[in-house]
């Protein structure tokens, strides 16, 4: 595989962290495999390649840096899922979607919001 930017590696360059996520097969979301310490990106790939393929055959390889990814905080408040739960309710139903009439479609929306 050939990467855009080639930069060559100094014993001065220091180590930062990847995170590798694999993707097993078509159709299944990519999984977290591994934390590899790399001095570059094209590194990073190049180990995680090397680390996956000794035990299977992976369809697809992701490799991000750790400083890029953001986390929520514990406890965040806009990950509770809602509560409200009017979609459940019959009234939104009870005509079965044919009104007749833009007055019946009114009457029924009104009874909703009720």
């Amino acid at each position: 595989m050939e990467f855009e930017s080639r930069r060559e590696a100094s014993p001065e360059a220091e180590e930062e962290r990847y995170d590798v996520f694999v993707q097993w097969r078509r159709g299944k979301p990519h999984e977290y495999a591994e934390t590899i310490n790399a001095s570059d990106p094209e590194m990073a790939f190049l180990l995680a390649r090397r680390n996956v393929d000794l035990r299977s055959e992976p369809l697809s390889i992701w490799v991000a840096p750790r400083s890029s990814m953001v986390q929520s905080e514990l406890g965040d408040s806009t990950l509770r899922p809602s509560t409200d739960r009017s979609y459940r309710s019959v009234a939104h139903y009870a005509h079965g979607g044919d009104y007749g009439s833009e007055e019946a479609a009114e009457e029924a929306a009104e009874e909703a919001g009720q």
